[in-house]
């Protein structure tokens, strides 16, 4: 009774702060959807505890004991995170922007290696051919598919802005890449280059307001959580009815009822992070291989060269035992290598690199936003190693591409 009393009062003052913070920075575009999306997941526990719903199909750690640990760990993330943003300075992507090296070569360059990425880096069989996404077993998709978003992401500190065929350029591509991550099931690089896009054409030309997002990102809940009825039974879109009944019965309940199982990617992410910190609680991840996991993920840039083991990857780890749809929650991962003390300096520390987009800082620097900022619904939910191994990626790039072109500069002179 004690440890439910505590959730609600833990569980109603984050939902407090939620919308407190976000009426403090509402007119802080890139912070204001970031925070939209940890709401998300706040949900999943008011799903659990207030609703009395089974928030995954996968059972283990799905207890109130565990969730419990989970919804502390989260407010500790979320409080460090919240309360160290800067809010006495406005955002200026006019510092970052004078920095952008306009070159129409390098940008349809990188467009046409990020369609080459795209093509080969997903095939096999899609969700019209198939009974469903969890039935489709034959679909091969690599690395280089996410990856043609960070070439897209390099191609776009090179765009013309004032030039409409590369605007075209940009929107055809991003279309494209939409169109044919949804046909084989996929959501997170939807969601991923839709964040690039919204913060370079939209947010960095002060066309977005919080009103705008605040409408677009409930359609956008609407869409996926129709999208992930659909992708599990693709079926629902046929039969003798011009609106199938079922797929109604299954949105409304998804929605509203009480009770039964809640199916949904935010309540896979908390069942997964709750399986990490259930396996560290349990003892099933010794102080040692806590410690052998941290050093993996700081190391993770250079892992292409390295061989560092099943623990790097904490969210296969064991999964022969304790099941999960896999991933887990950044503040999961950091509570397994530091304790209670990892998700305070976690959320300390990215506060500190959303607070850069109000400073002037490296070109290197905000590059490395960006890749953050459009990469969030992947490090946050599934793995952190995105946080370092995916974005410091173009960093990297766009510094060797500076060196080269001071290089040719030098020989001409």
């Amino acid at each position: 009774m004690y440890l439910l009393q505590l959730n609600n009062v833990i569980l109603l003052m984050m939902l407090l702060l939620e919308l407190f913070f976000l009426f403090r920075f509402r007119n802080d575009s890139p912070t204001f959807i970031f925070l939209l999306y940890t709401l998300i997941h706040l949900f999943v526990f008011i799903d659990y505890f207030w609703l009395s719903r089974q928030i995954s199909f996968w059972s283990d750690f799905q207890n109130s004991k565990t969730l419990s640990r989970v919804l502390f760990i989260y407010y500790l993330f979320f409080v460090s995170f919240s309360f160290h943003l800067n809010r006495f300075v406005k955002v200026d992507f006019n510092l970052f922007q004078i920095q952008f090296k306009k070159n129409a070569v390098y940008f349809y360059s990188f467009i046409l290696l990020a369609i080459a990425f795209m093509v080969f880096g997903l095939s096999g069989e899609n969700l019209v051919q198939s009974k469903g996404y969890a039935q489709s077993l034959d679909t091969n998709k690599s690395t280089l598919f996410e990856y043609s978003i960070l070439l897209y992401l390099l191609g776009l500190f090179f765009v013309d802005r004032k030039s409409t065929i590369q605007f075209i350029a940009s929107m055809l591509f991003t279309l494209t890449f939409i169109a044919r991550s949804l046909l084989y099931g996929g959501r997170i690089e939807v969601l991923e280059i839709a964040l690039l896009n919204i913060l370079f054409w939209l947010i960095m030309s002060n066309l977005l307001k919080w009103r705008h997002i605040l409408f677009f990102s409930i359609l956008g809940l609407v869409f996926f959580q129709v999208f992930g009825v659909l992708r599990e039974n693709p079926s629902l879109l046929t039969g003798d009815d011009i609106v199938n009944k079922d797929l109604f019965v299954d949105l409304y309940s998804s929605f509203f009822s009480k009770g039964g199982l809640k199916m949904s990617t935010e309540g896979d992410v908390i069942q997964s992070s709750a399986r990490l910190v259930g396996m560290v609680d349990e003892g099933y991840i010794s102080f040692d291989k806590r410690i052998i996991s941290l050093f993996s993920f700081i190391f993770s840039p250079i892992s292409y060269f390295l061989n560092l083991g099943e623990l790097s990857n904490l969210s296969t780890y064991n999964q022969s035992r304790f099941y999960s749809g896999g991933g887990g929650g950044v503040f999961a991962y950091l509570y397994v290598w530091l304790g209670f003390i990892g998700p305070i300096i976690g959320g300390f520390l990215l506060a500190k690199l959303f607070n850069i987009t109000k400073s002037k800082v490296s070109i290197y620097w905000f590059i490395y936003f960006v890749a953050v900022f459009t990469t969030f619904p992947r490090w946050f939910s599934y793995n952190p190693i995105f946080f370092l191994k995916f974005c410091l990626l173009p960093v990297f790039l766009y510094w060797v591409i500076s060196v080269f072109r001071r290089l040719i500069n030098g020989v001409e002179s």
